[in-house]
């Protein structure tokens, strides 16, 4: 078993762990289904049977004591028709022979009376056998047996228990008045007969009967003091009812009882019969622990079972997943060992040939890959080919610096500059797109602002960002319905003439550093080439007023979009200001290094989110301080 336990690690989300779940709950809830039942079954019987036990009991009793009683009414009944009392004199000891003889008689024919007695109106007692002894201050008068016959004179009356002033002993009276109405005879029972009777009764082992009179004092009982009242809680119940049946604690020694009773119709009295509820478990423990044993060999049987099947699952989907493992880290020269002839035999030689096809996959994908890869690699050096070289930007701006970050190999992002005639072109734009798609953008805007320029016609940039509108929605026939494109650029455009720069852009922010410091203008809304933008759109030329050694930064929205920083925020124009504010002083070589270090400081382990592109210029050379 701890081999057994040992090889299955448990891991609720393996095949096996589920397997040997799934396995367990087939073979557990069916078998505690089936003990439980059985052992609830057993139990529901036995005390079905203790209880049809106490039930039968009871009710022989109770016919016994309606037998035994009827018999003595109609006994006395008839001995109350055969005396007259009336001939007894008025003192104590005065006797009629007749009447001693016949109830002499009478307790001769019924031994298991503790007496016969009659009294007279006249207060004499007579009684047999005479052997008892009568106390001086008897008055029969006064006693409820020849009371209450008096108050019924034709009929046979029964008493409540009470304890005998000549034996001290629990009995009941019997009694009728005579037919002269001189006095009542009576027939004195001593339950000791009814209590022999009661203990030679068993209900379980140690379950009992016991009897209340109708006053609730107990006539028989083996642990309570007869004659005393009952105060248990079972009692006020016994009393709402003729019968019925009773779940209780005892208040004794505090365990759960049941009991089943019955009223006596002629006495009144409450006929009990109670058993312990444990016995009832007792009786069916031992079928409780065959069932137990008799699971636990089955469970033990099919562990074994379960064991071996899943073995034989676990071991081929352990080899498959390995293997998978292995391929996924690029080891596709690995195979699945194939035994089996079963799903799993045929699902590894099914995992074998995707492998194989997967590999042809790969070496195609690879071979594709290069390609891909060669081809973006030479539209890098077409587009840096179509970007001005340092040389041609240092014989523009002697003082310049550009910093060019494709977010992939190629991008949308540009810097140009032309000299037409004595004025110096500059720009800086932010094509639709990345990758190649923006590479394509960027490289028929150099060629038509080029195109633009060799036309010439062009005395400030606004003239230049109007004409590039209206080509680039016509060459993407973005004026027409059924074009296919919405594409576009935001563009900011200085002419330099010696030190003044005037500056049109769109959706293009320039920023100005001298000695006041760093301001922003900003460009008009209307960007280039899309289909929201009209075909005549006019832009705004703007003359940058700056100190002459001022310097000039354009940059595209990957500089001020780039998240960052402690919070993981936009990087912002605000804080670009700050930047520039921050190392404005510093050389143009100075400039550009300080703010690459700013740039990856801010970046940290954040990917690069869009093309990025920043050329600063100053439009005459920094006069020596």
């Amino acid at each position: 078993m701890k081999f057994i336990l040992r090889t299955f690690k448990w891991n609720i989300r393996s095949v096996k762990s589920r397997l040997i779940l799934s396995y367990s709950i087939i073979l557990l809830i069916p078998s505690l289904a089936i003990g439980w039942n059985s052992y609830t079954t057993a139990k529901n019987k036995v005390d079905d049977q203790m209880k049809q036990a106490a039930a039968a009991e009871v009710a022989l009793l109770n016919q016994t004591i309606a037998q035994m009683i009827d018999g003595k009414m109609k006994d006395v009944d008839l001995l109350s028709q055969q005396v007259s009392l009336g001939s007894i004199g008025s003192i104590q000891g005065d006797e009629d022979p007749k009447v001693n003889e016949a109830m002499d008689t009478f307790k001769r024919l019924h031994p298991e009376l503790e007496s016969v007695i009659a009294g007279t109106d006249q207060g004499v007692t007579v009684q047999s056998p005479r052997s008892l002894t009568i106390p001086a201050d008897y008055d029969p008068r006064n006693k409820p047996w020849y009371t209450q016959a008096m108050a019924h004179k034709d009929k046979v009356i029964v008493t409540n228990t009470y304890i005998s002033n000549f034996s001290n002993m629990a009995i009941v009276s019997i009694a009728k008045a005579v037919n002269d109405g001189h006095g009542v005879i009576a027939a004195n029972l001593n339950l000791k007969t009814l209590d022999d009777m009661v203990k030679g009764v068993k209900i379980g082992e140690r379950g009992y009967i016991y009897l209340l009179d109708a006053n609730r004092k107990y006539l028989i009982h083996p642990i309570a003091k007869i004659g005393d009242t009952s105060t248990a809680p079972t009692t006020d119940t016994m009393f709402k009812s003729e019968s019925g049946e009773i779940e209780y604690v005892n208040t004794l020694d505090g365990k759960p009882k049941k009991m089943v009773y019955e009223t006596n119709p002629l006495t009144g009295w409450k006929i009990a019969g109670t058993w312990y509820s444990d016995e009832v478990r007792q009786a069916a423990a031992p079928i409780f622990r065959r069932t137990t044993m008799v699971m636990a060999l089955a469970l033990f049987a099919g562990a074994i079972i379960v064991f071996v099947i899943i073995r034989s699952i676990a071991i081929p989907l352990r080899s498959l997943t390995d293997t998978s493992r292995e391929i996924s880290e690029g080891d596709l020269e690995r195979r699945v060992e194939v035994k089996a002839g079963d799903e799993l035999g045929q699902l590894g030689r099914s995992f074998n040939a995707m492998v194989d096809s997967l590999r042809s996959v790969m070496l195609e994908l690879a071979r594709r890959n290069r390609e891909m890869t060669d081809s973006i690699a030479y539209a890098n050096r077409i587009q840096q080919s179509v970007l001005p070289s340092p040389a041609s930007l240092e014989q523009v701006f002697a003082e310049h610096w550009v910093v060019w970050k494709p977010r992939d190999v190629v991008g949308g992002d540009f810097y140009w500059t032309r000299q037409v005639g004595e004025v110096r072109w500059v720009a800086v734009g932010d094509c639709t797109g990345h990758g190649v798609p923006g590479a394509l953008m960027t490289m028929l805007t150099v060629a038509l602002l080029n195109r633009i320029a060799d036309q010439g016609g062009n005395d400030v940039p606004s003239q230049v960002l109007q004409k590039l509108n209206g080509l680039l929605k016509h060459m993407l026939r973005q004026e027409q319905p059924e074009g296919l494109s919405d594409d576009g650029l935001d563009l900011g455009l200085c002419f330099a003439h010696g030190a003044e720069v005037t500056f049109a852009g769109a959706g293009m922010t320039i920023y100005v550093a001298d000695a006041a410091g760093v301001r922003m203008v900003k460009g008009d809304k209307h960007k280039i080439g899309y289909r929201s933008t009209p075909p005549d759109c006019e832009y705004t030329n703007r003359l940058l007023r700056a100190d002459p050694d001022a310097a000039y930064y354009m940059a595209s929205d990957g500089v001020t979009d780039q998240n960052g920083g402690d919070k993981n925020v936009s990087l912002g124009r605000t804080r670009l200001m700050a930047w520039i504010d921050s190392f404005r002083i510093l050389s143009m070589p100075e400039q550009r290094g300080e703010f690459e270090r700013k740039l990856a400081d801010y970046m940290g382990s954040e990917p690069q989110r869009d093309d990025i592109a920043m050329l600063a210029f100053r439009a005459a050379p920094k006069r020596a301080s």
